[in-house]
């Protein structure tokens, strides 16, 4: 996976180019839906870094692969994730549930 391609603007009116333009998203790749949608609640009720919900993308495997869809459509094909939670066992679960993702998406 590649991202995007593209160019800034830079002051001074010059052009540089970049080779990589990468989306980021907070998540988190619940074992289940319920158990995504529990830890989004959490993060929600903790005031979680003042981000809309619909901005954050939670789910099973197979609902965030599905919310993930869009990106590639549109020609990314990375997205650089940061967890909804500290809590290093769901952390590290969500990681492994996250390369499902990436391989259903490949």
């Amino acid at each position: 996976m590649n991202g995007r391609r593209g160019a800034a603007i830079t002051p001074g009116n010059s052009v540089n180019r970049f080779t990589l333009c990468v989306p980021r998203r907070d998540i988190y790749v619940g074992e289940s839906q319920a158990e995504a949608r529990a830890v989004l609640q959490h993060a929600l009720s903790q005031g979680y870094r003042g981000i809309p919900p619909e901005a954050l993308i939670t789910g099973s495997v197979d609902e965030v692969t599905e919310k993930f869809r869009p990106f590639g459509e549109i020609g990314y094909t990375e997205i650089l994730v940061r967890h909804l939670t500290n809590d290093q066992p769901k952390v590290l679960g969500s990681l492994e549930r996250l390369a499902a993702v990436r391989a259903a998406r490949a």
